[in-house]
């Protein structure tokens, strides 16, 4: 689980850090490190979640 909770802070983290500094500069590159980033960490909980029903399923 503590993997979990480092995952979810570290994105967090990166998603305010897009936010704060496309505020401050209005420089379009840190909206699209945000859409990266969110299909990234969407892909890889799919990926994931993928393999947790696997092993549901499998046992």
């Amino acid at each position: 689980m503590l993997w979990w909770r480092l995952w979810a802070i570290v994105i967090i983290l990166a998603f305010g850090w897009a936010a704060i500094c496309y505020a401050l500069t209005r420089n379009p590159c840190y909206l699209q490190l945000s859409l990266r980033l969110c299909k990234w960490t969407g892909g890889l909980g799919l990926l994931l979640s993928l393999f947790w029903l696997i092993g549901k399923l499998i046992r």
